[in-house]
């Protein structure tokens, strides 16, 4: 496989002069990309994953043996599904799970295998080694995080992956790109997960954890905190869902909405876009033993959970609507050739005339946080320390220090402070379950200074500030307490 057909050099974007298994030369700025056991490194430590930092195939139980995933997206697809794919780009493949079932099963002139990580790629190139699906003339690897300028453009026919662009920061510029490297015509495919059906399954697990902790569930049981953390870090994302800002610090950063995907995949020039359900899970059941597992959730918990979830499901799984029922879309887009007039989804329903709460009293806000000074290393560090809860949902505790506003997400586990609140009996389960805050942050260099003025807000998803608090005085080396 000739990769000058596809790869352009990423520092000038100018074509590659020649080809070799070992390297790719730039034909301008002379750039020389080396080839290492047959992977083109074009990230070069730019971009990394947390996910090189854990056991990928044991977490996600791959295995040389091939998932049924393939035959899955074929049904799905329905009628989409070509006959050859052509030039084939996969991005961010992993250690191959899905790379497999490409390789065996899929009909295409070649396949060019990406990820971030070469240590991945370097599993994955293994992996299809010891499968007899290696052939050098059909697939090649390299490194690409979807940010680097190194694709040809119209040099794919199809581009795919499995649960990729959840984790890239900016969706929109990826899409963009990807129309750019599609040929007239091409297709892109990607498997990725569905808002609504983990917010409505959080929601339930979050009912199920309480039903436990009144039953005689310890708030220190090393199950419910692994649960009350998958619980915190769904709501997490879905509660900093469009601060980029925020989910760049985070590995998983995004979970889709169909009807949003699909005009922000019109808005970057696919003249087709769509979020199709994969495999229905309506109670959650499949989707829920597989996450517990995941957390470590010791197995006589897992099967107490599953025989409860039949009970709770029903006050939010089945509300989800037929193309809801799914924890992960199919989302499918394809390029037009030339121009395409294309009819853009429904609106959103407006939202912006919700009433909002007004103030602490109506908004029942009950918080205790602890904000200590200390001065470490020549510099002044902020550090808060507590819980806050409320009837809407919570983002941020704000603190405005020497013309500086420091933002501390509210989402931690705190089953501590859950039994306490929610005998008030006004709150959700999963506000009042992950109510929790903590973090520091630098305000600056402060040798001098014993004490600072401190303006804190706590912030709703609509921005609103429901504290509406003077300005406190913190001194250095002593605590503060914010309380309502």
């Amino acid at each position: 496989m000739d990769l000058t057909e596809f790869f352009q050099c990423p520092k000038c974007q100018s074509p590659f002069a020649n080809y070799t298994h070992e390297s790719l030369a730039c034909n301008c700025c002379k750039k020389v990309f080396e080839s290492t056991d047959g992977i083109y490194d074009f990230v070069a430590g730019e971009a990394t994953t947390q996910l090189d930092q854990i056991d990928y195939d044991q977490f996600y139980n791959i295995s040389d043996i091939p998932t049924s995933l393939c035959s899955q997206l074929r049904t799905a697809a329905n009628g989409r599904w070509p006959q050859s794919f052509g030039k084939t780009l996969e991005i961010g493949a992993g250690t191959g799970g899905f790379t497999m079932g490409l390789a065996r099963d899929w009909a295409g002139q070649c396949l060019v295998v990406t990820d971030v990580s070469v240590k991945m790629l370097r599993v994955c190139r293994e992996r299809l080694n010891r499968l007899g699906l290696l052939n050098p003339v059909r697939v090649a690897f390299a490194s690409y995080d979807g940010k680097q300028p190194c694709i040809r453009s119209g040099s794919f026919d199809t581009c795919v992956g499995t649960s990729v662009i959840h984790h890239i920061t900016d969706v929109e510029l990826f899409l963009q790109d990807l129309v750019r490297v599609l040929s007239p015509n091409g297709i892109a495919f990607f498997v990725e997960p569905n808002r609504r059906y983990h917010q409505a399954l959080s929601a339930t697990l979050a009912d199920i954890v309480v039903y436990l902790l009144s039953s005689g569930s310890s708030a220190s049981d090393h199950d419910i905190i692994l649960m009350g953390n998958l619980v915190a870090e769904i709501r997490c994302n879905l509660l900093h869902a469009d601060d980029i800002a925020f989910l760049e610090t985070r590995e998983d950063k995004h979970m889709f909405i169909a009807e949003e995907i699909e005009a922000t995949g019109f808005r970057c020039g696919f003249s087709t876009a769509e979020a199709i359900a994969i495999d229905c899970d309506p109670l959650g059941q499949s989707t829920l033993s597989v996450y517990l597992g995941q957390c470590g959730v010791t197995v006589p918990m897992a099967t107490r959970v599953l025989a409860l979830l039949p009970d709770y499901a029903s006050r939010y799984m089945r509300l989800l609507s037929p193309n809801e029922q799914s924890p992960s879309y199919l989302l499918w887009f394809t390029k037009g050739q030339g121009v395409v007039q294309v009819k853009m989804p429904a609106p959103r329903p407006d939202t912006e005339n919700i009433p909002a709460q007004n103030g602490a009293d109506a908004a029942m806000l009950r918080c205790w946080i602890d904000v200590n000074l200390n001065l470490e290393a020549g510099a002044l560090h902020i550090h808060v320390c507590g819980w806050c809860v409320a009837i809407p949902e919570l983002a941020w505790l704000e603190l405005s220090v020497a013309g500086q506003a420091f933002h501390f997400p509210i989402w931690l586990p705190r089953t501590d402070v859950f039994s306490v609140v929610q005998k008030v009996g006004i709150y959700s389960t999963v506000n009042a379950l992950c109510c929790g805050v903590k973090g520091s942050s630098v305000v600056g260099s402060g040798e001098h200074a014993t004490q600072l003025s401190i303006a804190a807000s706590i912030l709703t998803m609509r921005g609103e500030d429901i504290l509406k608090a003077a300005p406190f005085i913190v001194k250095r080396g002593e605590a503060a307490v914010i309380s309502k």
